[in-house]
């Protein structure tokens, strides 16, 4: 009769366990990562710097992809961008996805910046009351 006790008590306390575990699972799913595919928690653990200062750094420097709410980066790219840093190269030149070589000139138009650079920015209106 206290083995089917002992028994009971095993696997409610295995059921809470697990219920905490996948609790924290989702919570903090960087934690659990292994393998290619990393988020932006485990990348600032690998630079040494800050969440903010990951998601910062610019997309043709670091590439990284939104998936839902959180940006994914590759851990190859981190490793990359690491390696460019210390050798002092700031100009990285953009990697094609599917072969992975540099595709060369890549001629990007985007709007917004060229109105940023071209018009002057208009000053804040002050609340006055």
């Amino acid at each position: 009769m206290g083995s089917i006790r002992t028994n009971e008590l095993l696997e409610s306390l295995s059921r809470a366990v697990r219920a905490v575990y996948d609790e924290d699972r989702k919570k903090n799913p960087h934690r659990f990562v292994s393998g290619p595919i990393i988020f932006a928690e485990n990348v600032a653990d690998m630079l040494g710097c800050s969440v903010d200062f990951v998601h910062r750094i610019p997309r043709n420097q670091l590439p990284g992809v939104r998936i839902g709410k959180p940006v994914v980066y590759l851990r190859e790219d981190v490793e990359n961008y690491a390696r460019n840093r210390i050798r002092g190269d700031n100009t990285l030149q953009p990697v094609a996805r599917a072969s992975r070589q540099p595709i060369g000139e890549c001629l990007t138009f985007d709007p917004v910046a060229e109105v940023r650079g071209v018009a002057p920015r208009p000053k804040r209106a002050r609340n006055v009351r």
